[in-house]
């Protein structure tokens, strides 16, 4: 019977069109599709018995129905479909979606290009600690290649859950009172503008409480103010690092957005550091960096400042955010180049949204930043640093 297709032929290039026509009708008008497969759907063992029978006695007079079994995504989603489509007929035969967790052929654009929610990654939780390190320009250097190196190689995401936390401290020495007086002081009269360099949902988690919400001052003085909170700093009764940590301690949270516990831990021999927890996590190396370099500009004009210096500033604190805000306050303490740096990436006070259970819906992955790893000599086996980090540590982690 001439004309008559082979029920095993491979289908044709008009064949495969008229298949994905058929699916993409079958959607939405304003869905996107990404096609996995579309191949030859061939018929049941039954009907080729008896097509290869027919056919070798010459009494053939009939063909199988040409069909294309169909896999796909929707777009924008991690609805996988299976679907048998009648190519005589252009009409949808069956069309499945798959359970969740499974998911059709992988190629290597869609692993690398994946969103976080794809049921193609598998998720698990690290932690990034670096060694104690000199504040230098070479040991920022490290923190960027660092960073680099793990977004360039692995396939990463920072969750609103996770946070980046600084510490600052003098070696072993920890910090005189006056010093910590005066960084509570700006820290506690412009936490408004402060909080507007980190996302909504960082002001409202647990391991890293505002100050003016969640310490033990804050809970036994709901009536503060800017002039008798400054009264009580600089009282007598607040007159020891000791009692700064303790009234300036947690509450009710776990943690607050800034940590002094470790300058009153006697189990802490080292580590006299005050820890800066409010920003949110992130492996992008120039935001890392800058707000290295803020958290220790910071600390390095309060240990400067006199008390004129300091009561001059706090005087601006009374204006509230609106007619002062952070940009403001980092260029008069000098820190002009993280001024400029964060002037286009503020964040609104407001009250954060809840976003529970879509930690990896709502990222985006860490972008790989070859450019760094290229000014900086790094080959594409990431191999770099480790000999490199000795000239600037503090104390070295592995001994």
């Amino acid at each position: 019977m001439a004309g008559i297709l082979n029920p095993f032929t491979p289908l044709s290039g008009p064949e495969i069109e008229s298949a994905a026509k058929v699916i993409q009708a079958a959607q939405s008008v304003n869905a996107a599709i990404r096609f996995k497969g579309i191949t030859l759907r061939e018929p049941a063992k039954e009907s080729m018995q008896k097509y290869l029978i027919d056919e070798k006695s010459g009494t053939l007079s009939y063909t199988l129905p040409r069909k294309a079994f169909v896999n796909y995504y929707v777009k924008g989603t991690n609805h996988f479909f299976e679907a048998i489509v009648n190519l005589d007929e252009e009409s949808l035969e069956r069309n499945i979606r798959v359970a969740d967790g499974l998911h059709g052929p992988v190629d290597d654009g869609e692993v690398v290009n994946a969103p976080c929610d794809n049921p193609l990654y598998r998720w698990h939780s690290v932690e990034v600690i670096s060694p104690a390190l000199y504040f230098r320009p070479e040991s920022l250097t490290q923190i960027r290649v660092a960073c680099a190196t793990i977004t360039t190689q692995f396939r990463v995401v920072a969750t609103r859950t996770t946070g980046l936390h600084v510490h600052v401290g003098d070696g072993e020495n920890g910090f005189s009172v006056g010093t910590l007086r005066n960084l509570i002081a700006l820290l506690w009269g412009f936490e408004p503008q402060l909080q507007t360099l980190h996302p909504s949902h960082r002001r409202t988690e647990t391991w890293c409480m505002p100050l003016r919400i969640d310490t033990k001052y804050a809970w036994s003085h709901p009536k503060w103010t800017i002039s008798t909170f400054l009264e009580d700093l600089f009282s007598s009764e607040f007159g020891t690092v000791e009692a700064l940590v303790r009234v300036f301690d947690v509450c009710a949270g776990d943690r607050c957005a800034v940590e002094f516990s470790n300058l009153d831990d006697p189990m802490v021999a080292v580590k006299q550091t005050i820890e800066f927890r409010a920003h949110s996590g992130t492996l992008d190396g120039d935001e890392v960096v800058m707000w290295v370099k803020t958290v220790v500009g910071l600390v390095e004009w309060v240990r400067g400042a006199d008390s004129d210096q300091l009561m001059s500033l706090m005087a601006l604190a009374e204006a509230g955010n609106d007619e002062f805000g952070v940009t403001s306050l980092l260029e008069i303490l000098g820190l002009r180049e993280q001024a400029e740096f964060y002037k286009e990436r503020l964040h609104p006070l407001r009250v954060a949204k809840e976003d529970s259970g879509r930690e990896y819906e709502i990222q985006e992955l860490a972008r790989p930043r070859t450019d760094v790893l290229e000014e900086f000599g790094i080959g594409v086996d990431g191999v770099a640093t480790r000999n490199n980090w000795g000239e600037d540590l503090i104390f070295d982690p592995d001994r």
